[in-house]
């Protein structure tokens, strides 16, 4: 019979390197690419976002399942983790943490390095895995074989696809028996009915606002959120957008508006008197100006966000309730694991999600490790 692994990983990214990183025994990573850490290379556009010292459980949602995780790993043992590994971490504005080097590189080749005990096996597209008796039993589309003791689902869930991240890992789940939330695109630009095409490229600092209409009812689901608006030709984005976008769920007879403010610092009389000695093309971008000049306002119709090549996550996954949260083992059937965007947990733009990744990749690593 082939080798029996103490653990078997499917998914060479955040979770799966970092917990193999953390585990003692025996253990085989499975990655669909032909390397690892793909998306790593891509995250906080090249420089890599990868913790935020300041996450919290209100940062998520199932906050309770979170807490429970920030407990036995908080983010300032991930920052040490880190470091024991090589990486040195410069702080940003809130919290966010990136390496020294502002080198996404960095961050994917610590982990690789630190997961040097495990064996990879590149260009495995898993087709099933199933537990007979005792024994992981996992199967690529090629017909490799590999059996484990133990196996751990950490494949990410389907945003940024084009990484090969394709919803494979919660097939994997569905096919145990476990319960799968709807996976939808999560941190991903807004789209709206409007032409803003001519705001493409602009940049400008706004409070915003997400309104939700429904059956007569207006509901503010986030009042005067601040931060940096992005346009591009077909979309409005920005952390505080992709922030709010999280809440956007479309159903029949919902709609949604998100109001865009550049004046908030003045009051409206102060901004009418400004107008009279400045030109608006003075105090906001010019493109922005001209596109106001044509008696536009910045009140933009959401009709969605963009897909999943856009999206920095998935909301949704493996329901937390069938979770052990002190082990990330499954409920259903012992030996089995989770860890990071896989399961329903889903966090703000800023290294939230990875620092989620790495804690419940730790706590599951420790787990197996007893």
């Amino acid at each position: 019979m082939d080798k029996v692994y103490d653990l078997t990983i499917i998914g060479a990214g955040a979770a799966g390197l970092f917990n193999a990183a953390s585990y003692e025994g025996s253990c085989c990573i499975l990655e669909k690419n032909s390397e690892a850490a793909k998306k790593i290379y891509a995250t906080g556009n090249g420089r890599c976002n990868y913790l935020n010292v300041e996450a919290d459980s209100s940062c998520y949602n199932n906050p309770d399942f979170v807490e429970a995780v920030f407990e036995m790993v908080s983010p300032d043992d991930l920052y040490w983790e880190f470091t024991n590994i090589g990486v040195i971490g410069s702080e940003e504005e809130n919290g966010r943490m990136y390496p020294r080097s502002n080198e996404a590189k960095t961050i994917a080749r610590a982990l690789i390095n630190a997961a040097s005990n495990a064996d990879i096996k590149y260009n495995f597209e898993v087709k099933s895995a199933k537990k007979e008796e005792d024994i992981f039993i996992v199967e690529s589309t090629g017909g490799q074989i590999v059996r484990s003791l133990n196996l751990l689902i950490a494949t990410g869930g389907k945003a940024g696809i084009q990484f090969g991240s394709d919803g494979r890992g919660l097939k994997i789940a569905q096919s145990f028996g476990h319960n799968i939330i709807k996976p939808i695109p999560a941190l991903a630009p807004m789209t709206c009915s409007e032409d803003i095409s001519s705001l493409a490229g602009v940049r400008v600092e706004a409070m915003i606002n997400l309104i939700k209409h429904s059956e007569n009812r207006d509901e503010i689901i986030a009042f005067e959120y601040f931060g940096e608006v992005q346009f591009t030709k077909d979309a409005i984005s920005g952390i505080c957008v992709m922030d709010l976008a999280r809440n956007i769920k479309l159903e029949e007879g919902v709609k949604y508006t998100l109001t865009v403010n550049p004046f908030w610092d003045y009051e409206k009389s102060e901004l009418e008197d400004l107008l009279k000695d400045y030109p608006l093309e003075n105090l906001i971008p010019e493109k922005l100006a001209n596109y106001m000049k044509q008696g536009k306002n910045l009140s933009f119709t959401i009709t969605g966000t963009k897909g999943w090549p856009d999206a920095q996550t998935t909301a949704g996954g493996v329901d937390v309730n069938e979770i052990n949260v002190d082990t990330m083992e499954s409920k259903l059937v012992p030996g089995l694991y989770f860890a990071g965007e896989v399961i329903d947990v889903d966090g703000y733009c800023g290294g939230f999600n990875l620092t989620w990744a790495f804690a419940s990749a730790l706590i599951a690593a420790r787990s197996i490790n007893d």
